[in-house]
């Protein structure tokens, strides 16, 4: 007997972050019958939500965010700029009920870099925080799935939540390291972004290719020192997530280094993409972040590129920078 849809039964799963990407992964949960709500924190948009879910799994649900308890698995399908936010609003109605929360994002979050496991590892405890990553591009998931990879302190938390994403149409595999796959999908982006703007800018594969290249390096680099396993970086979070993402004419990160490398700045670029690009934002946090750090790494391609994002460099000093290397 199929449940019927109503918003009085508390969801399992609640899932924060009603754009493409969070509507796909709810949807992917609800499918496999558990009761699943799709959390907005729009009131204006819930209406439409709701109507556009009628023809999703009857498991699924659309609320506005604070109308409802939590469920046991809250994911966070945000981008990395509102996290910070909407974790001090749920921490004001955190209960025991709640096993764990999930991070999505493959971004740093304001104003010091820090990482969205990071900041739920400390507002929530390690072993309620989670992340998830891997290629799950949007748009493919319902007709191709996904491959997303599980990773937490807890490995009790670690197995719930790859039996909860190996779904109808995804599936999921278990991580002991959190930070290795947080910041393989954090490189993942700011290297699609380097790629792109470097290839758009010179028009040269050679040369864009060893943009991203030496990109990957300090990025890696770094997040070695932040207690991550190279494993994390050669599996399907690392270069399966990258191949993914660097080929996807839909990407965001692959249009915003296209946008950047042909001079446009990073408003005009979210201007006409229309959504939040992570990976401008990320680039200049990363530069922040491991500068304050004083790491014992050298970064001179994250600074070029960041100076390049927030105006520091004029197109035609990039174009230069770039060529002269």
């Amino acid at each position: 007997m199929v449940r019927p849809r109503t918003n009085r039964q508390r969801a399992e799963v609640t899932v924060i972050g009603a754009g493409t990407f969070g509507h796909a992964i709810a949807d992917s949960i609800s499918r496999s019958e558990i009761r699943t709500a799709l959390v907005t924190r729009s009131e204006t948009r819930l209406e439409r939500i709701r109507q556009m879910l009628a023809r999703s799994s009857p498991y699924l649900m659309a609320q506005r965010l604070g109308d409802a308890p939590l469920g046991k698995y809250v994911f966070l399908a945000l981008p990395s700029a509102d996290i910070a936010e909407v974790v001090g609003h749920l921490a004001s109605y955190h209960s025991e009920e709640t096993l764990g929360y999930v991070s999505l994002s493959k971004g740093l979050t304001p104003p010091d870099g820090e990482t969205p496991h990071e900041l739920l590892s400390r507002r929530f405890g390690s072993i309620r925080s989670a992340v998830i990553s891997g290629p799950s591009l949007a748009d493919e998931m319902p007709k191709h799935g996904a491959h997303f990879v599980v990773a937490s302190s807890s490995y009790t938390l670690t197995d719930k939540l790859v039996l909860l994403m190996d779904g109808e149409y995804t599936s999921a595999t278990g991580s002991k390291d959190p930070t290795g796959i947080e910041w393989a999908g954090i490189t993942k982006n700011a290297v699609t972004l380097g790629f792109h703007a470097c290839l758009a800018a010179t028009g040269s594969l050679n040369q864009a290719g060893a943009f991203a290249g030496q990109l990957f390096g300090e990025i890696y680099d770094y997040a070695l020192t932040m207690g991550a396993s190279p494993r994390s970086f050669a599996g399907v979070a690392g270069i399966g997530d990258l191949m993914a993402t660097s080929h996807a004419s839909t990407s965001r990160n692959v249009r915003a280094g296209q946008l950047i490398g042909n001079g446009h700045s990073v408003g005009e670029a979210e201007a006409r993409i229309k959504q939040v690009v992570e990976s401008l934002h990320t680039v200049p946090l990363l530069e922040r972040r491991i500068n304050q750090d004083h790491a014992a790494t050298t970064t001179p391609t994250i600074t070029a590129l960041s100076n390049r994002i927030v105006g520091n460099l004029a197109h035609e000093q990039w174009i230069a920078s770039l060529t002269s290397r």
